[in-house]
């Protein structure tokens, strides 16, 4: 977890954790092995604060095109979701052509990918066709 992020809801801060007294381990551990044994995750796991962030900040900050969303989540609840996918990972398998959600791919990845076969197939004098879904929210 990278230092000097925004706290989130809980007004914790990775550096709240790094710095805390070496019991904190202890703790944490229980917290974790409760919440698998019961099965229950406390709710506030879940909250977030949803921030707008600029994209360019020498761009028109009065655009709403300029902005992407970030959402600030308690970091003790990032804790166990490093944990639980470390534990998981070995049964945690995914197809090869996935890049979403996935550790040391990047949406240039993708990008160049879909480039690249778009460039081979049409270079052939192929014809390509492809259809791409945008999923957008509305308030």
């Amino acid at each position: 977890m990278k230092r000097g992020k925004a706290c989130g809801p809980d007004n914790l801060n990775v550096e709240h954790l790094l710095y805390a007294h070496p019991s904190i381990v202890i703790y944490l551990k229980l917290l974790f092995a409760l919440i698998m044994s019961h099965g229950y995750v406390p709710n506030e796991f879940g909250c977030g604060v949803i921030v707008p962030l600029a994209k360019d900040k020498s761009a028109d900050l009065n655009s709403s095109d300029n902005y992407r969303p970030i959402t600030l989540i308690p970091n003790i609840s990032k804790v166990f979701e490093n944990v639980l996918l470390t534990v998981c990972e070995d049964s945690m398998l995914t197809n090869e052509l996935q890049f979403g959600f996935k550790s040391g791919v990047r949406c240039a990845d993708a990008i160049f990918l879909l480039k690249a076969t778009v460039g081979h197939f049409v270079s052939n004098g192929s014809c390509v066709f492809f259809s791409c879904l945008r999923h957008t929210q509305s308030f």
